[in-house]
């Protein structure tokens, strides 16, 4: 694709959240750092949705409403800082997750 990694922007209201999730059929907790998707913009008025656009691209898409109303939607960055990656902390088999996060689009009503 040729574009540049993405990194999270520097953020003084990084959050830490805890997840349960299930893997080879054993559920397991694993603690997670990053920044809460609702803060990525000041303003989501206007706003529908936003698409997280991972490298093999796969987009997931997340109501701005949803956004708008969790607080364990987040981006973090892996360890080293090499990939960052969509958790949704209320999804424990992680279908709703996105690895290798490349670019974030936020998708307008249109008038």
């Amino acid at each position: 694709m040729g574009e540049e990694k993405m990194k999270l922007p520097q953020h003084k209201n990084k959050i830490q959240i805890t997840v349960k999730r299930i893997a080879d059929g054993k559920e397991k907790e694993e603690i997670y750092t990053g920044i809460p998707v609702r803060d990525l913009i000041s303003d989501w008025s206007g706003i529908l949705q936003a698409e997280f656009v991972s490298s093999d691209g796969m987009i997931t898409a997340v109501s701005a409403e949803e956004i708008l109303n969790s607080s364990r939607l987040i981006l973090s960055e892996e360890p080293g800082g090499s990939t960052v990656r969509l958790i949704a902390g209320d999804d424990g088999y992680g279908q709703r997750w996105c690895k290798h996060i490349e670019t974030v689009r936020f998708v307008e009503e249109e008038y």
